[in-house]
């Protein structure tokens, strides 16, 4: 071959900068979807998972609750007392905050011999049924995003707190 002195070579600049936070950018990208995958496993987003329900407790009383839910979507309470702490043939369940106001109830279970809701409280009387414990199980819907707070009472012993947050 005959060199007639042209170089033919392609020529690229490497941009080694704009190369660099590319990589910085699919790293972080990278983290972010796995780190997000991991909290949608775990509950997250309130689809179970451990970190989905939340629950609290105090001597006669044990409340478990959604700690997210859907804006509209299915949710549940349920409250677990304990009958023998219990004075009398019926409790009183009372429902305050939020969790009143903001949640419309579509079943109670098993069904209060009354309901009244007065100054944002929505107080429920059941039988007392025989045995150790007796669960009540609200279901409904969140007519509110955002943070929900309230509180869970039985026969006017101090409330449990009960906080949930509701995705659109």
């Amino acid at each position: 071959m005959v060199d007639d002195g042209n170089d033919h070579a392609l020529e690229l600049e490497q941009h080694l900068g704009f190369q660099r936070r590319l990589l910085w950018v699919r790293r972080t990208g990278n983290v972010l979807l796995i780190a997000g995958l991991l909290a949608a496993l775990a509950g997250a987003f309130g689809a179970g998972g451990p970190l989905s329900q939340a629950g609290a407790t105090a001597e006669a009383v044990e409340a478990r609750f959604p700690r997210f839910a859907r804006y509209r979507g299915p949710a549940r309470l349920e409250v677990e007392v304990r009958t023998p702490a219990v004075a009398g043939d019926t409790f009183s369940l009372a429902i305050g905050g939020e969790h009143a106001r903001q949640f419309t109830i579509e079943r109670i279970t098993p069904e209060p011999e009354r309901m009244a809701s007065t100054d944002g409280v929505l107080e429920l009387t059941f039988a007392v049924a025989p045995g150790e414990f007796q669960s009540v199980t609200l279901e409904g819907r969140p007519e509110s995003m955002g943070s929900m707070s309230g509180t869970v009472a039985v026969d006017g012993r101090p409330p449990l707190p009960i906080e949930t947050f509701v995705y659109p």
